[in-house]
């Protein structure tokens, strides 16, 4: 699997939990948008584009079957965001292009 074109937008509400959003294409032919960087007590993590249901509780849309292709996900996506928000790049530089094996 091909996880590359990783997008992050910053949050604007500085109260917010949510620090930004990103999009990611896949295999260069699913683009997955929506995924939120969230701060919690102990770091950054990802979350995955879900939606809530009628009795309140949320349901992920789409999000990484395995805990190989979701380790890949929040590193390449944390790994963007660090690097877009916290270090001077050139706005040059093309996305890191990550791979991973998907198990059947």
């Amino acid at each position: 699997m091909l996880i590359s074109e990783i997008k992050i937008k910053k949050h604007e509400n500085k109260d917010s939990k949510i620090k930004a959003f990103a999009s990611a294409l896949i295999d260069n032919n699913i683009r997955i948008n929506d995924i939120k960087i969230i701060e919690s007590e102990n770091g950054l993590f990802v979350a995955m584009p879900s939606r809530k249901t009628l009795d309140g509780n949320f349901l992920n849309i789409v999000h990484p079957v395995n805990t190989e292709t979701n380790a890949l996900f929040n590193e390449v996506i944390i790994t963007e965001y660090n690097k877009s928000f916290n270090e001077k790049t050139s706005e040059k530089d093309p996305p890191k292009k990550r791979t991973t094996k998907a198990k059947d």
